[in-house]
This record gives C-alpha cells, sequence and structure tokens, in this order.
C-alpha cells in the first residue's frame, strides 16, 4: 500500500526530471497510534501513561488543518513527552548524500510545551536524539542532524525557539510571526554541495497558504558537514525523521521533500519578505529582496494601484492591492529561480474613520469634588490599521473652554479641566486621524460639592461557573480632591472550588493598561472573605473602567467602601511596572524582572512602589520544596542599593483573613500568601528620589536560591542529584507592580508623558540596533538632540539631529537590552524605550 505521492515533472522537450517530490500526509496510516504503523516508532520521554501519539483527524480539540489526517500527541505537563521516528524507506526516500539541493515543508501545530521537527542521527538506536522541552533542548552525545525546536505556545512560560545543527550545538532564533501558537507552515532549504561540501541551510515560516516569512538567524548557515565521517556531521548518518512533542497537543503533517534537478545548474532560490501595508498618500518606498546566489533581483507590478522603477514602488493615489513579482532568470552558472510574489494592501486614509468612547465623565452622573479644583476628562479610542493610522489629535470642549488631550497608553488620552462653578455641563470631545478624518461624541454630567462615604456595589452573588471570568465593565463614583481610603470588599461564597487557586481582579483605567487590582487565594472548599486598600488606585477607577474578574467555580460579591474626607494630596497616578509570572531560582535567569529607569518630576509630592507578590509550584522536583513553602527576603534596589527588603513570607495558621478552619493543608505557612487571603501587600516609601532624574529601580529575588531541580542548571543530573531535571513545575512567583504617585497637581503620569502633536514613531522595534525614528507632525527638527540611556539611568551617547522626517538611529554597536530614547528640545522631552534583540 503506497503512502505517498510521487510528482515527475519533465522539462521542457522532455530532457531530464525537474522536480522529485515525495509527501507523506498519513492518509493511509490507520486512525489509531502511530507507533508500529509503516516504519515508525514512539519512546517516551517523560511522564504519563503509555498513550503514544495518535493518527486522526482531530485529537485533544485540535484538528488536521486541511481536513485529512494527522499525527497528534496531546498529553498535559510539560515534563510529559513523546518522539516518534522513522527511517529512510522506499515510499518516503530521503538521501542527504545525493548533494544538490533539498527543500522540505511541514505543517506543525505548535504544542504548549514545545514541539520539535528535523532529521537526525541515532547514534544509539534509541529512538530519540535530544532531550527536549518549553524551556532547553539538549542533543545526546554523538547525536545530531538538524532540525528546529518550537517554543511554548503558553506566554506564561519562556519561549526558546532553537535550531539544532549536525555537530549538536543550537542557535536560538526569533519566531518571524506573531503567534507562534496554532498551525504553521514551515519549509527547510539544504543546498549539500555550498561552502566546498560543508552545505547550507535556510529556515522559512508561513502562516498557512500564506507566504513564508524568512527566519533571519537561520539563513545560508554552514552545516559544517563532514561526508565519509561516520560521525554525526556526515549526511551519510542521517538517516531518521524525527517528531518531537512536550506537553499539549501537538499536531504533524503533510511532509514534503522535494529535491529539483537543475541540469548540473547551481540552484537558485528567492528570499522576498511579506510587504508592509500602505497609505494611498504614501511617498515612494523601495521594496528589496535577495538571490541565494548573490545576483541582483528584479521586480514588476502584476496588478494594483502602482508603478515600479527599479525597486522603487510609486502609489497612485487609489486604493486596493497591489501584486509585486521578484524575479531572477539566472546565467550560465545558475539556474533561474522559481518567481516570488508578494501583495499588500494600500488604504485610503479617508475611508478609515477612527472610533471613542468617553469614560471619564459618565453621561448623566455626578463628579463629587467638595471644593472646585481640576478634574480629569478620560476616553478611549480605536482605529482600524494602527500599523498606518494613529490618533492625531484629542479636544475636549466644555462651553469656549478648549482642552487639548493628551495620550497615556493604548489609545487612552486624558485632557484636565476645571469647573468654573457647580451644575450642569456637556463636554464634546473630538478626535481626528493622522489621515484627516474626526470622529466626535458627547454627554452631560454634574459636579456636586456632595461626597459622602459610601460603598459601591460592583458585582453581588455573581455565580462563577464553567465560564469562570467576567469581562465587562463598570460605571464608577468620579471625583476630584475627596475621599481618604477607598477599600475593596470580597465575599467568596460556596458551591466553591475544593483547592486553593488563585484568582484574580484587574482593571484597565485612565492610563490604558491592564493591572492587577488584586489577587486572591481560594480557601479551601469554604466560604470566606477580605478586604484590601485599593486608595492608590483612585486615579485608575474613575468613570466607565474595564473589569476582568476571574474566579473558580464560586458565588462572589465585591464591594468598593469610599471614606469621606481630604486626602494628604489632591491627586494621584498610577503607571503599570510589572503584572506576570517569573521564574525564581533559575539558573540561568536568576533576576528575571525587569529594571526600570525613573523620573519622578512634573510636581510630585509622594511616591510609592507597591507590590503585590506571591511565591507558587512546590514538589519534591524542587530544591527545598519551592516557592510556596520557601522562605524568602526579596530586595528592592534603587541606583544599584538595596533600599527595602521584602519578606515574603506569611503565617496561615491563624489565617490572617480569619479564614478558618479550612480542608486541606490551609495551615501551613506560605511564601507571601495563605488560602483563604488577598496576599501581603506591601508599600515601599520612593519619595526621597522625587526630583531625581533616571533612578534605577530593581526588584531582585533572594539572590541565595538556586533551584538545583530545574532543566537550566548545567549540573543537575536525573537520578543522581534530582528525581527529573527535566521536570518543568519549577518555582516562580506571580509579580503586581505598579508605581503610585501622588500630587496637588493634576498629573498624567509620572514616567512618560507627552503631547500628542508629538506622536513618535520607531520602527522597527525590537530591532537589532537599526531604528528608524520619524513623527506624526511630519516635523522633527523641532528636537535638537537625541540622549540614549541604559536602564541603570547612565548616559549612553548624544546624537544632534537635523533630520525634519525621519532619524535613522544606529545603536548596532550596543549590548542587547533595553534603553530609554529621550528626544530634546521641542515643546517638550519624549522618552521611548528601545529594544535591542
Amino acid at each position: 500500500m503506497k503512502k505517498f505521492y510521487l510528482i515527475l515533472s519533465l522539462l521542457l522537450l522532455g530532457i531530464g526530471l525537474n522536480a522529485q517530490e515525495f509527501t507523506y500526509d498519513f492518509n493511509d496510516l490507520e486512525l489509531a497510534n502511530l507507533n508500529g504503523q509503516d516504519g515508525w516508532t514512539i519512546v517516551i520521554n517523560a511522564g504519563g501513561s503509555p498513550n503514544e501519539m495518535e493518527v486522526a483527524y482531530e485529537y485533544m480539540g485540535v484538528v488536521a488543518y486541511d481536513g485529512t489526517k494527522g499525527v497528534f500527541y496531546g498529553q498535559s505537563g510539560g515534563n510529559y513527552g513523546r518522539t516518534a521516528s522513522r527511517e529512510s524507506l522506499e515510499d518516503f526516500p530521503f538521501d542527504f548524500t545525493l548533494g544538490g539541493p533539498v527543500e522540505i515543508i511541514v505543517d506543525i501545530h505548535t504544542g504548549w510545551w514545545g514541539t520539535l521537527f528535523g532529521f537526525g542521527y541515532d547514534a544509539n538506536e534509541n529512538g530519540y536524539l535530544m532531550h527536549a522541552q518549553e524551556t532547553i533542548i539538549e542533543i545526546e552525545d554523538n547525536e545530531g542532524g538538524f532540525g528546529f525546536h518550537l517554543g511554548s505556545a503558553s506566554t506564561s512560560y519562556p519561549v526558546i525557539n532553537s535550531f539544532f545543527m549536525p555537530d549538536g550545538s543550537t542557535i536560538p532564533y526569533t519566531f518571524p510571526l506573531d503567534d507562534i501558537g496554532g498551525w504553521h507552515r514551515y519549509k527547510l532549504f539544504l543546498d549539500l554541495d555550498a561552502n566546498d561540501g560543508a552545505g547550507s541551510i535556510t529556515m522559512f515560516v508561513s502562516e498557512m497558504d500564506g507566504d513564508f516569512v524568512a527566519v533571519s538567524e537561520i539563513s545560508d548557515l554552514d552545516l559544517g558537514m563532514t561526508s565519509s565521517s561516520g560521525d554525526s556531521n556526515d549526511p551519510a548518518t542521517w538517516t531518521k525523521i524525527f517528531l518531537h512533542a512536550t506537553g499539549g497537543t501537538s499536531g504533524f503533517d503533510n511532509l514534503i521533500i522535494n529535491q529539483p534537478n537543475t541540469g548540473g545548474l547551481l540552484y537558485q532560490y528567492i528570499t522576498f519578505n511579506p510587504l508592509p501595508n500602505h497609505l494611498s498618500t504614501d511617498a515612494p518606498f523601495t521594496v528589496n529582496a535577495t538571490s541565494n546566489q548573490g545576483l541582483e533581483v528584479e521586480f514588476s507590478i502584476e496588478s494594483g494601484p502602482a508603478t515600479i522603477s527599479g525597486n522603487i514602488i510609486t502609489l497612485t493615489g487609489e486604493a486596493g492591492v497591489v501584486a509585486v513579482t521578484a524575479s531572477q532568470p539566472g546565467n550560465d552558472d545558475v539556474a533561474p529561480a522559481d518567481d516570488v510574489t508578494q501583495s499588500f494592501d494600500v488604504i485610503d486614509p479617508m475611508s478609515v474613520f477612527p472610533e471613542l468612547k468617553i469614560r471619564n465623565a459618565v453621561d448623566g452622573e455626578d463628579v463629587r469634588m467638595p471644593e472646585l479644583m481640576a478634574m480629569a476628562f478620560s476616553i478611549s479610542t480605536e482605529i482600524e490599521h494602527p500599523d498606518l493610522l494613529h490618533i492625531a489629535d484629542v479636544k475636549f470642549t466644555v462651553g469656549e473652554t478648549v482642552i487639548q488631550g493628551f495620550e497615556t497608553n493604548n489609545g487612552f488620552f486624558v485632557g484636565n479641566w476645571t469647573p468654573p462653578s457647580y451644575g450642569n455641563y456637556s463636554v464634546s470631545v473630538s478626535i481626528t486621524s493622522s489621515g484627516g478624518v474626526s470622529a466626535s461624541e458627547s454627554l452631560n454630567f454634574n459636579v456636586v460639592a456632595e461626597a459622602p462615604t459610601m460603598n459601591f456595589e460592583v458585582i453581588n452573588e455573581f455565580a462563577f461557573d464553567g465560564e469562570n471570568k467576567i469581562d465587562t465593565s463598570f460605571n464608577l463614583p468620579s471625583f476630584a480632591g475627596t475621599y481618604t481610603s477607598i477599600i475593596a470588599h470580597l465575599d467568596y461564597g460556596c458551591p466553591c472550588d475544593p483547592w486553593d487557586r488563585v484568582a484574580r481582579v484587574s482593571i484597565r483605567g485612565a492610563n490604558g493598561e491592564w493591572m492587577e487590582l488584586f489577587k486572591y487565594i481560594t480557601p479551601y472548599g469554604v466560604a470566606c472573605e477580605d478586604q484590601i486598600d485599593i486608595t492608590d488606585f483612585a486615579s485608575q477607577l474613575q468613570g466607565n473602567i474595564d473589569f476582568k474578574i476571574t474566579f473558580p467555580e464560586s458565588v462572589i460579591s465585591l464591594t468598593f467602601e469610599y471614606t469621606e474626607g481630604t486626602p494628604e494630596y489632591k491627586y494621584s497616578w498610577m503607571d503599570n511596572l510589572w503584572q506576570g509570572t517569573y521564574p525564581f531560582g533559575d539558573y540561568a535567569n536568576m533576576q528575571p524582572v525587569e529594571p526600570y529607569s525613573l523620573n519622578l518630576n512634573g510636581g510630585i509630592g509622594k511616591a510609592y512602589l507597591r507590590l503585590l507578590s506571591g511565591g507558587f509550584s512546590w514538589g519534591p522536583t524542587n530544591t527545598d520544596n519551592a516557592a510556596e513553602f520557601y522562605e524568602a527576603t526579596h530586595n528592592i534596589k534603587l541606583n544599584g542599593a538595596t533600599e527595602f527588603q521584602q519578606h515574603l513570607w506569611q503565617d496561615c495558621n491563624p489565617n490572617p483573613a480569619s479564614c478558618q478552619p479550612q480542608n486541606g493543608t490551609w495551615y501551613y505557612d506560605r511564601h507571601g500568601w495563605c488560602p483563604g487571603s488577598i496576599p501581603i501587600l506591601f508599600r515601599y516609601d520612593l519619595s526621597p528620589w522625587v526630583g531625581v532624574s533616571g533612578v534605577n529601580l530593581q526588584y531582585e529575588f533572594y539572590p541565595d536560591y538556586i533551584d538545583y531541580c530545574h532543566p537550566n542548571h548545567p549540573d543537575c543530573v536525573t537520578g543522581v542529584t534530582c528525581d527529573d531535571c527535566n521536570a518543568t513545575w519549577n518555582p516562580e512567583i506571580n509579580v503586581s507592580g505598579e508605581l503610585v504617585s501622588y500630587s496637588n497637581e493634576l498629573i498624567i503620569t509620572a514616567i512618560d508623558a507627552k503631547p500628542i502633536e508629538d506622536h513618535i514613531i520607531i520602527e522597527p522595534n525590537p530591532s537589532t540596533g537599526l531604528f528608524i525614528i520619524s513623527a506624526s507632525s511630519k516635523e522633527l527638527s523641532k528636537y535638537s538632540f537625541i540622549e540614549v540611556y541604559n536602564t541603570a539611568g547612565v548616559l549612553m551617547n548624544t546624537f544632534s539631529t537635523s533630520a525634519n522626517e525621519r532619524i535613522i538611529l544606529d545603536l548596532t554597536s550596543y549590548s542587547k537590552g533595553i534603553y530609554l530614547m529621550v528626544l530634546k528640545g521641542g515643546k517638550s522631552n519624549i522618552t521611548k524605550k528601545l529594544i535591542i534583540q
């Protein structure tokens, strides 16, 4: 029974074979375990029952992309893994000793914990050539070949993409598309004759049925082949194909090997990456493509509203789709390349209408202020094609007063207005896109002096079940210069989950960023309650606020208590610093929390660092049972010196929220939290650094803790120093950290306030060190120079500027990392983050 399709295409005049292509799509195999079918063997790398890779149309919720059969693996957990391997056989042969070009294409669904595909040398015939999971791949001694590891499809874990070489070494690479998860098509091109027989390899990725994009780090790599050596660098030893999957559903389908015959000429292919979309008003621009043989590529317009001269495209001013073809005819030594066509959309900016939503004030509602003072209007905006268009101007109008809007983040804008008296008002908001299209919205509100103590009910006895999440917005009270405290009261009721799980309440207010209001660790199957001071969030809890509330099965009530009084400072602002889960004790990444350079200026009276952290993950494969049951003291460093210490440990018996007795192990002390309570809230006074520019802030995890049972620890040996070095339930700390600033002046942000007319565009960012800087106003000449700082606040260099429309900033000599660029000389300084990869 045949398991392949053999495509033989004759050259013109019937002379020779043009290509020999073999496809293996699993369609003729049985819907069952792959193991034992058609020469395939499966080995269990780690974890779980003997469940094998399955030949199926659909498995664990993942469907074969083209509706035919594929092979799937779907166990749970990063320490679960299977490898399928198969030797070169008659129905799907591959012989890398024949020389010439070889093109390999495969469809892969990336698993949650990582996936690997390649060809290699199984020296010990044990069925696999590597240890692989989501953070690292490790080739066995004297084994190798070539292929690629796709890092975790989960954004909660490190994403390490590695290409493995014949000598067993690995090369990290950057996935060139937006999302590594789901189905993608991969292409490997081998030139076995390149580099005087050492060979070369190039890797491409595409969306399914999309255009291939080159992987920059894996381009014309020298394979280092050594024919007849008999070791892993000898192509004669690469006799097996390998499919590897760790926990989470991986899928493989449609394996193709294409060996074109070029009649003795050098094989040539073109790398022509997808083109970005453009506005119909854009100036002429260049396109570029390369030949692997170094010959000049020619371009032509196949269709669409554009012309081309050489590699310069000029748009005709109409909207539409432009198709550009790159070609190379070859010469006496080099075969012609297959044409490559890329298309892009041309957008008429006048056809794109921006949208806005007034967030504060709320239509028909009161704005409470015991004395007349400035208040903040806020809006959110959206616009199609944000890669091409942005909001260029925002204005708030009350009566005859026009207020300029300032951008905070993610399309949110604020404007400050002082009412002349109490009473009813109408505000009109107009926004204008960079394409010149406007939109507006109006509402009425009341300014009142009364600001009594009150309880505001957010949700009342809401039953979480299978969905376990609320994703909506609520209208909260608007105010200025009042309320000395805001307390969140949480009632957790049953029927409820029997385990201690992390629940969260997150908000998005005027700063445009999602922030964790608080996290709550559920009790073991009983009803409880707790509360937390959220006064620091006052500036972000006004008007129409987005909420994400996530709980396991339970009945929840959430109430905010506002206490009347005169606060020490009239206004506050909150900047999000850290939000997420960070590894603890990872030898390869001991200090994973990003540092910040703070500039606490602009009338700030006081500032605090607000931290709500908790250590999670535990078990026999974590050194000292960390992180949940490990007592640690972390450091808050300012300009390199430890100014504060965070003793992240909590006594759980008695329970800090009086939530006892519970089922389970509620009484054991833990790393900053206890079941049935909100973790410890830490606030650190940064007021001594107000007015100091470039203060380096670092959240340093306890430096003496190292997880010796970790795949990244070089001295970890499974069965000797640790039960399982490849176990992935490693210690981690969940961090919510914000900078809170207090002032008697209405502030927008303590870090990066900028006037909207100076919308600065940096592309690409991240980059390898070359940044192109432009401004929506196309008037960069107003800025006289640029300063570049590292994250420690050290001035790295100063660049003078004279360009009007764009500046090319060359930082290719800098090390990889995060830098701050400050444009100076305009109406205000503009601070932007630069990332060098």
